[in-house]
């Protein structure tokens, strides 16, 4: 686990580089290397502190790889719609529950990472 500057939080899972800011500690972000997964975490954030989506800030831990069209299709059982598309994420709310999530466009989705995402728009 890393810590860069003290703002966000990054580590290695099963070759998959995982993070979040700890501003915004309930949205967590992938990427296939630090860089990459850098990259995305400023996409989170800009989406956040631009106001473009309203952050509910919570801890969690994280939760190793399911396709993108699974995370989607329970999405949409649960659902959930598209807010906004971000650089590198899809935005979808809940609107029961009116709770916000990132889901990162990629081939492969951390199954940790789907898995939380869907838990917090259940």
């Amino acid at each position: 686990m890393y810590n860069y500057s003290g703002r966000c939080t990054t580590w290695e899972d099963d070759g998959v580089w995982l993070g979040y800011c700890k501003a915004y500690a309930g949205y967590f972000t992938q990427g296939k290397t630090p860089g990459d997964l850098m990259a995305n975490l400023i996409d989170v954030y800009e989406g956040l502190a631009g106001g473009h989506v309203p952050s509910l800030p919570y801890n969690r831990e994280p939760m190793d790889i399911l396709k993108d069209e699974y995370i989607i299709l329970n999405l949409h059982l649960l659902g959930c719609v598209i807010l906004r598309h971000g650089g590198k994420h899809d935005w979808y709310e809940n609107p029961r529950t009116k709770v916000y999530q990132p889901v990162l466009r990629c081939e492969k989705l951390n199954e940790s990472l789907a898995k939380y995402i869907i838990k917090q728009l259940s």
